[in-house]
């Protein structure tokens, strides 16, 4: 009796603090929302990064957002902070457009059933792509943002077969932002971006009626003018960076890699773009492709080369292929946004019940 006492005692001065909690004052205090903490005795606690969220307190890690979604803040507390592409659709059946499924939220990609048309969709987050294929054979892409909302006609010469959303420069940022095109409005201090039109200070002139962050040729990420002690000043945001065409290549061709790679795979140091020595090209400054002040390993034309590459410092070697791994996700990339998992969910028509199974690439359903 005495030693199960003795031994009670000593655990209680001892003590323990699990995961979730840190260790202060001798005592153990849990972490709040927004973050964790994930060893035994852990002496603080660790704010979410970015594409995670804690909604309870006391955890010993943060949720992961769902892919290609995102938090701009650190330390997010709840599920809706992960912002990304949402759109709804309405499908018909081929035969009769009265038997219809309205689809819940999606993030994408979706490609339709050959048993089914798209008669309507609605934006609610993100810019979209759409694919029209026409009784002729011809196809073309469009983009629809957030907020359009649209019928397809019943005489329409054209079929809707894909609907994928933007990722890229919409819910994250590419190189320094330049290309960003989103709608994000906050800066790195949670603060709101003033409207571009408002601001009169040097030699700024912009007629921009929306106050969302924009990228510039000189600056590291988007940026936005905020509230100053005296005149409105530069502030960068806290807008994520995609990150997926930066440490590895999404596809096999890789003309959307933004990496650091400088070196080609038979070991040739590579030549920088903006330079014609040792070997002449036509290659000029292009933010588009990738091209620029650097000697990175680019792909900016995809039908002269199957992955990236560059011109070398080597003057008997002109040009060589580069190694660049491929993302262990490929759906990471521009156009994909959502690696559908296994389940699957009914939705009520007026007749019957349709079983919806989520895919990788494809929402499949059956009755």
């Amino acid at each position: 009796m005495f030693l199960i006492v003795a031994v009670s005692l000593i655990s209680a001065v001892v003590g323990d603090c699990p995961p979730g909690f840190r260790v202060k004052g001798g005592k153990c205090e849990i972490c709040p929302t927004g973050s964790y903490q994930p060893i035994t005795n852990g002496e603080s606690c660790w704010n979410c990064p970015r594409e995670t969220f804690a909604d309870a307190r006391g955890s010993a890690v943060c949720r992961k957002c769902p892919v290609n979604h995102f938090t701009a803040q650190i330390g997010s507390t709840k599920f809706t902070d992960c912002v990304g592409p949402k759109i709804t659709l309405v499908l018909c059946e081929r035969d009769d457009r009265a038997k219809c499924i309205g689809m819940a939220e999606s993030e994408g990609p979706i490609e339709l059933p050959k048993n089914l048309k798209l008669r309507s969709m609605k934006v609610l987050s993100g810019i979209w792509e759409i694919t029209k294929v026409f009784s002729s054979g011809s196809d073309i892409v469009t983009e629809v943002e957030e907020g359009f909302e649209g019928e397809v006609p019943d005489d329409a010469d054209y079929e809707i077969t894909t609907v994928n959303p933007v990722v890229n420069n919409v819910f994250c940022y590419t190189g320094t932002g330049r290309e960003y095109r989103g709608s994000y409005s906050k800066t790195r201090y949670n603060t709101t971006c003033l409207n571009w039109a408002d601001v009169n200070i040097g030699d700024h002139n912009s007629h921009r009626p929306d106050n969302h962050c924009r990228g510039s040729e000189y600056g590291k990420r988007p940026w936005c003018y905020a509230d100053g002690d005296v005149d409105p000043r530069q502030v960068e945001c806290s807008l994520p960076k995609c990150v997926w065409d930066e440490e590895c290549k999404s596809d096999e061709v890789g003309s959307g890699y933004r990496g650091t790679i400088s070196t080609t795979e038979n070991g040739y140091t590579c030549q920088n773009w903006n330079s014609n020595t040792p070997h002449i090209h036509y290659y000029e400054q292009d933010y588009q492709q990738g091209i620029g002040e650097h000697n990175y390993c680019r792909n900016p034309t995809e039908d002269q080369a199957a992955r990236p590459w560059c011109y070398t410092t080597n003057l008997f070697k002109t040009w060589d292929y580069c190694s660049i791994p491929t993302c262990d996700n490929p759906s990471r990339f521009q156009y994909i946004a959502y690696p559908w998992s296994n389940d699957s969910k009914f939705l009520k028509t007026k007749n019957k019940k349709h079983k919806i199974s989520f895919l990788r690439d494809s929402i499949v359903f059956s009755n």
